[in-house]
């Protein structure tokens, strides 16, 4: 919009998309596109861990590469603070141009997931890529964090925490704990690919005791 320019009411509702150029002094480029929702006040959304809540639009950013290097290690940062995953860390085989790193987070198992998943779900999230192929990832790594109220409260083994990946069925990555402050744990996974994730937590079972009985002469 123009500088001075002058909205009220419905005129500032709906979906945004803002795209940031930015180059150096010596030619190299870069941009970022970032998609945002206003909505009324007073509305509410669905909330992070777990869902619940009226329906809300998904949280989403969008990140755009002008081009992946062979030999880089490429970083995605998150920092929209609903969305659990927070860096993404691609190498690339071969040379990507214009790539497209689209992070979503999810209110509910989309209806492309036909396979229930183990375990209780703190997130679904989906990550899309435009002009990078799954055979041209040499490696990547999700970092994501949990917060410490969700594994209160559902009784979860912070070691267990585990993210998943979804393809024709649910698969578990190989997930590490690398970090926690007061308030959330971080996390760290390898993955293959990018689809839709879970991260997930499994219960913490109570201690049993067994009484024998009397012993007896």
């Amino acid at each position: 919009h123009t500088c001075g320019s002058a909205f009220t009411g419905s005129d500032l509702l709906g979906t945004y998309t803002v795209k940031y150029n930015a180059t150096d002094t010596i030619g190299n480029s870069n941009s970022v596109t970032k998609t945002f929702t206003t909505i009324r006040p007073g509305t509410t959304g669905s909330s992070g861990g777990g869902g619940g809540g009226a329906a809300a639009p998904s949280k989403k950013v969008v990140n755009v590469f002008t081009e992946l290097s062979v030999g880089v290690v490429h970083k995605v940062m998150i920092k929209e603070t609903d969305i659990g995953l927070k860096q993404i860390f691609i190498e690339v085989n071969n040379r990507a141009n214009s790539v497209e790193i689209t992070v979503q987070k999810l209110a509910d198992k989309p209806a492309s997931v036909t396979h229930e998943i183990s375990g209780k779900v703190f997130q679904y999230i989906q990550i899309d890529h435009k002009n990078l192929e799954d055979a041209n990832i040499k490696s990547a790594k999700i970092r994501f964090n949990v917060t410490n109220s969700w594994i209160s409260s559902n009784n979860i083994k912070p070691e267990t925490v585990t993210l998943s990946r979804y393809t024709t069925s649910w698969q578990k990555l190989a997930t590490n704990k690398v970090g926690e402050s007061s308030d959330e744990v971080e996390y760290e996974s390898d993955t293959p690919g990018f689809s839709v994730f879970a991260v997930t937590g499994e219960l913490a079972t109570a201690a049993t005791t067994t009484t024998l009985p009397p012993e007896t002469t």
